[in-house]
């Protein structure tokens, strides 16, 4: 007899994802088309719920904005926070406007200019199979820091030089 489905995955992602695995390797069930609308159908229920954790982290920066410490170190924590926001629910939207474009229109809350903050991320992913497990960051992790840092350089000037 099959183990009954789960009947909202929204709230219970954790016990769906486990439902489905366990039904993926269930050497009983043939029907793998069910089984891949399942996924398809919880795919989009995580979706879903990306977009408005989304929304509700766009909501609380607003509320709550960063840089606001003139301190170096929770500088760096306040980018450290809205990467690891960003990456959790998988927006590099995110990421520009709270990392990118808010402390390059508001440079004055940060305690150092801009090239300071690049180069100690520069550093971070340099060493990123090292720092990323010393500090939880998972591997994958490394191209949301990639793009910080190539959004933060400063851009060429389209001036012509004579």
């Amino acid at each position: 007899m099959p183990t009954p489905e789960p009947q909202n995955p929204k709230n219970g992602l954790p016990e769906y994802i486990a439902f489905i695995s366990k039904e993926m390797h269930n050497p009983d069930r043939k029907d793998l088309s069910d089984i891949r609308k399942r996924l398809r159908d919880g795919v989009f229920n995580v979706s879903t719920m990306l977009d408005e954790y989304e929304e509700k982290l766009n909501e609380y920066y607003e509320n709550h904005p960063p840089f606001v410490s003139h301190k170096e170190s929770e500088n760096f924590s306040d980018f450290n926070e809205i990467v690891r926001d960003a990456f959790s629910a998988g927006s590099y939207k995110l990421l520009k406007t709270w990392a990118v474009d808010y402390p390059l229109n508001n440079e004055t809350q940060l305690v150092h200019p801009i090239s300071h903050y690049i180069t100690g991320f520069e550093g971070f992913i340099e060493n990123w199979e090292t720092d990323a497990s010393a500090s939880g960051w998972p591997l994958d992790a490394k191209a949301y820091w990639e793009y910080l840092v190539m959004s933060l350089q400063p851009k060429p000037s389209s001036m012509p030089v004579n």
